[in-house]
């Protein structure tokens, strides 16, 4: 077992002499990245991502609003539009003026059999879009996995449900 050890730890020694030597593969391994990084976060310095997205609130409770309120007050989503409806919506989206729609559905926030709050928030994307579309689902399934957390439920009584529009902007 001691022979494969030093055997071991010998060679390693040798690659990593082998390695500090050599001023291209030391160059590719620490400087390159170091640069990289430092032109990349100079040149998006700080930037926050956020998309544009109307908010369909068919529940009008109060729940419901607080919801749209601390969607509105977050940095992540810009919220273009409230009251419009789904089809003036989807058009919207289709011309490229927004990257998803929130829609919370009559039940959203109204209260089950445990007293607690529960429903499905609705997430429509573009087909052509999924990517956006799907980060914005990911974000909405964190946003209420932490309200989940915050009521204590072991169930996960706020879901998201995601829809692809049919249309191609």
């Amino acid at each position: 077992m001691r022979q494969y050890l030093n055997a071991t730890l010998g060679i390693t020694a040798a690659y990593l002499r082998r390695f500090t030597r050599d001023k291209t593969a030391m160059f590719f391994t620490f400087l390159f990245p170091a640069i990289f990084l430092f032109v990349f976060g100079t040149i998006f310095n700080n930037n926050n991502i956020s998309f544009r997205v109307a908010v369909i609130d068919r529940a009008d409770n109060e729940f419901s609003r607080q919801f749209v309120t601390q969607i509105k007050d977050g940095e992540t989503f810009k919220v273009e539009s409230e009251d419009v409806s789904l089809e003036a919506a989807k058009t919207r989206m289709n011309r490229g003026e927004l990257d998803s729609i929130l829609e919370l559905p009559p039940e959203f926030g109204v209260a089950g059999a445990d007293g607690k709050p529960r429903g499905n928030l609705v997430v429509y994307y573009q087909n052509g879009s999924e990517q956006s579309g799907k980060t914005v689902a990911a974000v909405m399934e964190q946003v209420l996995a932490d309200i989940n957390t915050s009521l204590g439920q072991p169930e996960a009584p706020f879901k998201v449900e995601e829809k692809a529009t049919d249309d191609r902007g």
